[in-house]
């Protein structure tokens, strides 16, 4: 079928042939199908999705052109990919954890686009890191630490690149179909024995509700099923962000503290469910991954990663702070992810352009979580900022008041993982 001809029908509703669909992709990557050809596609897609089958051939085609990674590993190739939420720096923990128990960890990461930074963003924080590695890097890192966090390069799935640019320029990001082909297609070139993903569900998440999660964690893992690849999915919540810091750099120092074997914070608890999802589905360790942390080994496995990707841990910067008092007193109900997000392109920590510059230095700290009891007056986060000035005055409400404080305490804590989700 002629391009416009397989738009058309995709526009009417009909389910198109695989053969179709990854030959409409190779024809994009390769330049004869044009960008407001395969936009409208995108739009077609988007407004009237696509089967399981169909979905499993869009992935296929995006695979056209890539490299393929193969690592000389002597246990598992496993990866983890997040759909993003607010305070999640859990790829900066995991990532060591799984090398230190003697898994191979290639994590291609992407950069954050909107309201927070993306793990590239964060590990730019460590001066000198290098985030865009090359395929020989790679198999350097593998060999010497076990794992690297990177940056894809231009060669690989270079049509989820291209497609990606017109999808956010045209509002057809939010496609489940086309989410699913983009995420898989990075992953599948990676030559995994496993594929774990922790799809966020809330306020802060870009899936508001559990049915939308759901919906978008079956769709990859029975993509990736019907490709071959072992894959299983976490949904959790994304109602209050994850830990205690908001921002480049201070998400840096707070992995950091976790790899040290901070228990106190549900990061922690989130890299651990994670790890433990992937051992029961492959089995690969008897070593206990709180044992990693707590004795170190991972803390390990990151300095040496870090130091793989020329980076230097000494010298990680953040901004002055200006804290911030309760107005109240009570117990913290909730504290809504997407206001405090919405706070960090506002003082620089985020970009709205995939040209503009970080800040890596500016962010939040919460000094009260949800559950805390607090006094009126009582410092409850601290805000990172330059200078503070009459700008900063209402960035600073929004901090506070992103916080609910109830009378009564809370019947019992918030889920931080609601379910797993396995092919069907």
């Amino acid at each position: 079928m002629r391009a416009v001809d397989i738009i058309a029908a995709k526009r009417d509703g009909t389910e198109l042939a695989s053969d179709d669909i990854e030959a409409l992709i190779e024809q994009f990557v390769d330049g004869t199908v044009t960008d407001y050809q395969m936009s409208a596609f995108a739009m077609a897609v988007l407004l009237n999705g696509m089967s399981s089958i169909e979905t499993a051939a869009l992935t296929r085609g995006m695979l056209y052109g890539s490299v393929r990674l193969q690592f000389d590993a002597h246990g598992p190739v496993i990866d983890k990919h997040s759909t993003g939420g607010v305070g999640d720096k859990v790829s900066l923990v995991l990532a060591p954890l799984l090398a230190s128990a003697g898994a191979a960890v290639p994590m291609i990461s992407g950069r954050g686009l909107g309201l927070t930074g993306g793990t590239l963003d964060k590990l730019e924080s460590i001066t000198g890191f290098n985030a865009s590695l090359s395929v020989e890097q790679m198999h350097n890192c593998i060999a010497s630490c076990g794992c690297f966090i990177s940056g894809a390069t231009p060669n690989i799935a270079p049509a989820d690149h291209q497609l990606y640019l017109l999808r956010d320029a045209t509002a057809t990001v939010p496609s489940v179909p086309l989410i699913t082909a983009s995420i898989l297609s990075k992953k599948l070139v990676e030559g995994l024995d496993h594929l774990v993903l922790d799809v966020k569900c809330g306020t802060g998440a870009h899936c508001k509700t559990l049915s939308e999660a759901r919906l978008l964690a079956q769709s990859l893992v029975d993509t990736a099923a019907e490709l071959g690849l072992p894959c299983n999915a976490v949904i959790s919540n994304m109602d209050h962000p994850l830990g205690t810091t908001i921002g480049n750099s201070l998400e840096v120092l707070e992995a950091i503290d976790v790899l040290k074997g901070n228990t106190s914070c549900n990061v922690r608890e989130l890299v651990l469910q994670l790890a433990q999802s992937v051992n029961e589905a492959i089995q690969f360790t008897t070593t206990s991954f709180p044992q990693l942390l707590d004795e170190g080994r991972a803390l390990d496995c990151f300095e040496k990663l870090v130091k793989q990707q020329d980076g230097v841990l000494e010298d990680i910067q953040v901004a002055e702070a200006t804290t911030i008092h309760a107005t109240t007193s009570g117990y913290v109900s909730g504290i809504d992810a997407n206001q405090i997000a919405c706070v960090i392109p506002a003082i620089g920590g985020a970009r709205a352009t995939a040209e503009d510059k970080i800040d890596h230095q500016v962010g939040i700290r919460l000094l009260a979580n949800v559950g805390d009891s607090v006094e009126n007056g009582q410092p409850i986060a601290r805000l990172h900022i330059h200078e503070a000035d009459e700008a900063s005055v209402k960035l600073i409400n929004m901090v506070r008041t992103a916080f609910t404080i109830e009378p009564s305490p809370l019947d019992q804590q918030p889920p931080l993982v609601f379910e797993t989700v396995r092919p069907t």
